[in-house]
């Protein structure tokens, strides 16, 4: 009986369709797309997030978790996706993705709070609402106008 019952959950569990998000390492993943313009170059920087007023940090990667894939992919017209899980309320640290991940040991929040060199630096930030499989679609919905997408950020 419990193989039946496993059976019938493991049969419905993969019916059901979820929300993938593009990675570009080939992964599929439960997350948002993202799609920004920043004021400066900061793809190879680690970006933490803050609270609404920007005054603690509320979420930062471990050290373990960077790597190379990590930076965003480019898009057309200067926008990038996000590969990191960055949000309305990341700012952005010294901290390149190489010196970060060779730190040894995780910074304290304090040190972190340092090295941040950027506290507003989206000039526009959108969460793509559609089906994705592929950049070339994404560079569509920023050629036509960001249509299936949600305005995070536009200044």
């Amino acid at each position: 009986m419990r193989n039946v019952l496993l059976l019938i959950f493991m049969v419905l569990f993969s019916c059901c369709e979820r929300n993938k998000a593009l990675t570009t390492d080939g992964e599929n993943a439960l997350k948002p797309v993202v799609i920004y313009k920043t004021t400066k170059d900061y793809s190879e920087n680690i970006p933490i997030v803050m609270d609404e007023a920007k005054e603690k940090i509320i979420a930062y990667p471990a050290t373990t978790d960077v790597s190379n894939n990590k930076r965003p992919t480019q898009l057309a017209n200067g926008f990038l996706l996000d590969n990191f899980g960055i949000q309305k309320n990341t700012v952005y640290t010294s901290y390149t993705i190489e010196e970060y991940r060779n730190l040894g040991k995780q910074p304290d929040l304090k040190t972190l709070g340092i090295k941040i060199v950027d506290k507003n630096p989206f000039v526009e930030m959108y969460q793509y609402k559609g089906n994705i499989s592929t950049v070339e679609m994404l560079n569509q919905e920023i050629i036509n106008g960001f249509n299936n997408s949600i305005k995070i950020i536009k200044k």
